[in-house]
């Protein structure tokens, strides 16, 4: 399975950015560049989180996704989200979004993308990020000894955010006797650095269950929503089992909240995921 496509779907259903993107074992991509392809992806969590954040309460979630990618490089991508709450009931499906992006090969060892996604949320979701209608990507990908990755967001909505996370992976290959599958660990670290009026919005809606009235915060606030700083540390442990059309994923996610995350400084937030991907 390609590696991009499986971040374009897992960058999807966790949010953006959230982040750090999804990293692991993969065929060249440049094997699936003469035809289209179509890639579906489920993930179970035991949390929703957002750039390392989560809500007042735990919300598990599972999410499905698909992408759709041309040989040119352009792709367009679909998810639903179904999210499960005790304390506020939820709509059927919690959040949908619709993306397009375009992926380039700048180098064997150097990709970057662009992308666009729309987010629609019913009135009720609990979901942090419910007040981010779009958010527009741009990040580059460099292929070394790891991965790096650098991701731009810019979060439209009801307010508005602006995003950069900076993340490693390294796949370590556990060589399972087979010649036509893979076993592998991807550990990933990534931090996350933005601002915060989202939290701001989140905050209003939950207060006014959904409604999105309700008095602005005071100046001193206000200010704290807007600083650009550090608002999580991300550590990722992903264990990967790839065939050549297929992979699954057991994944370990621990985010430590910086100093600037108005959702607890210095709390730390795990979450597990089980996912499963296909490609046609």
């Amino acid at each position: 399975m390609q590696q991009s496509v499986r971040s374009i779907l897992m960058s999807l259903i966790i949010s953006a950015a959230n982040s750090a993107g999804a990293y692991g074992q993969a065929v060249d991509r440049a094997a699936d560049k003469e035809k289209p392809t179509l890639t579906v992806g489920e993930v179970a969590c035991s949390n929703a989180d957002f750039y390392g954040q989560t809500a007042a309460e735990p919300l598990p979630y599972i999410a499905l996704a698909a992408s759709f990618n041309l040989p040119a490089g352009i792709y367009f991508s679909a998810a639903t989200y179904r999210v499960f709450s005790e304390e506020m009931k939820q709509p059927f499906l919690a959040a949908s979004a619709l993306g397009v992006g375009y992926l380039l090969d700048v180098r064997n060892n150097l990709e970057a993308g662009i992308s666009y996604t729309h987010n629609f949320f019913p009135s009720n979701t609990a979901l942090l990020q419910a007040g981010v209608t779009g958010t527009a990507t741009a990040e580059i990908k460099w292929q070394h000894w790891a991965e790096t990755k650098a991701t731009f967001d810019y979060l439209m909505g009801q307010s508005n955010d602006y995003f950069l996370t900076v993340g490693n992976a390294k796949v370590f290959d556990l060589h399972i006797p087979s010649e036509k599958a893979v076993l592998a660990l991807a550990p990933e670290i990534a931090v996350a650095m933005g601002s915060q009026q989202f939290y701001q919005t989140y905050l209003i809606n939950r207060e006014n269950n959904g409604k999105g009235k309700g008095m602005p915060p005071p100046l001193e606030q206000q200010l704290a929503y807007n600083k650009f700083g550090i608002v999580s540390y991300n550590f990722k442990i992903p264990l990967d089992y790839n065939r050549a059309r297929y992979l699954l994923e057991l994944a370990y996610q621990l985010s430590l909240l910086g100093i600037n995350a108005l959702s607890g400084p210095g709390r730390a937030n795990s979450m597990l995921s089980l996912s499963a991907f296909y490609q046609f």
